[in-house]
């Protein structure tokens, strides 16, 4: 699979990749959303990953020393220091399986209503410790599960069994900027005596 090149994009791969590893199915189970796939007259089953919300809650601006260790991302060569905008982005994944899998003996899907059964199977799953340590890996902070909603229906004249749940988690998206930095000034400072004005000049550094 190729990498994501954008941060919605990343996010929404690391939410297949988690889906796909808390229920151990295949690669590729987990697809983006808004897949375009026959309906009606096919059996196997999948299920689509879409970002739907995403809001930053808050950002943390600090600044540090460049060669700082706290500091990670790309660092601008030329900066002494840096200023690290470290926001906490709350997103929601909105969560679809399809299908049964299983077919009635004209090959057409049957109504078992799996879709919900895998879809509380997840929920479940990632309250666990072992889904909490993959997610820590991933950078990913659990918060919670909607309601798992049942909308099955009939497609093309065939059952379609189908079932939607929207997790939401948060991430940190940090950005790292380059800040100016004096390395020396000349300061002139001007005194009002008796006998006139002393002009005096000091050099100051950081």
């Amino acid at each position: 699979m190729p990498e994501p090149c954008d941060y919605m994009s990343a996010v929404s791969w690391l939410v297949r990749r988690l889906c796909r590893e808390t229920l151990d199915t295949q690669v590729g189970y987990f697809k983006p959303a808004r897949q375009r796939r026959a309906t009606g007259t096919t059996t196997y089953d999948f299920a689509t990953v879409g970002i739907t919300s995403s809001d930053l809650v808050s950002i943390d601006v600090r600044r540090f020393n460049a060669d700082n260790p706290r500091v990670y991302g790309y660092v601008p060569a030329y900066a002494e220091l840096v200023e690290l905008a470290d926001p906490i982005d709350q997103f929601t994944a909105s969560i679809n399986f399809y299908r049964s899998g299983e077919a009635d003996p004209a090959g057409l899907p049957v109504a078992v209503a799996q879709t919900m059964s895998r879809a509380r199977t997840l929920v479940k799953l990632l309250k666990t410790s072992e889904a909490a340590e993959r997610m820590r890996g991933y950078g990913l902070g659990y918060i919670t599960a909607s309601q798992c909603r049942d909308l099955s229906a009939t497609v093309d004249g065939n059952y379609e069994d189908r079932t939607q749940v929207d997790l939401e988690f948060y991430v940190s998206d940090p950005v790292v900027i380059g800040v100016n930095a004096f390395a020396e000034a000349d300061l002139e400072i001007k005194f009002q005596t008796s006998t006139g004005l002393t002009t005096t000049h000091a050099e100051v550094t950081p």
